[in-house]
């Protein structure tokens, strides 16, 4: 389990009316926002799909301006 956490953080913390990446006073606490944000989405794939937590990457695979990017799709 990613390190011992049992149980997921309240998503309030993730939504945002604003993009970060046009708001420089929004940019602090990104990079940890999303570390924790993909801990909670590995916790809850695993529950959803049954397969162990060490299946997934241990950390997100994916660069802030991928998230955010409407249009990147992952190969």
């Amino acid at each position: 389990m990613l390190r011992g956490r049992k149980s997921l953080r309240s998503p309030s913390i993730y939504g945002s009316c604003c993009n970060p990446a046009q708001s420089p006073s929004l940019q602090t606490g990104v990079a940890e926002k999303i570390t924790e944000a993909y801990e909670d989405a590995v916790l809850i794939a695993a529950k959803e799909t049954g397969l162990d937590e060490t299946n997934f990457p241990q950390v997100c695979p994916y660069s802030f301006e991928q998230a955010i990017d409407k249009d990147f799709w992952p190969e």
